[in-house]
């Protein structure tokens, strides 16, 4: 009866930690898309025409 019990368990915990990776590699890949779309691009003026007094 205690077999049962701690193979289910033991399905149940594979099958968690399935479903975490799975679901923390789409949610990399979907902040990565936010990171590269919310990157400011630098402007097109030269560093060295700034003026420092």
């Amino acid at each position: 009866m205690n077999w049962y019990i701690i193979t289910l368990a033991g399905i149940a915990a594979i099958v968690l930690i399935v479903f975490l990776v799975k679901r923390n590699i789409k949610d990399e890949a979907k902040f990565e898309d936010q990171l590269k779309e919310d990157y400011h691009k630098p402007r097109d003026t030269d560093v060295n025409d700034t003026i420092i007094d």
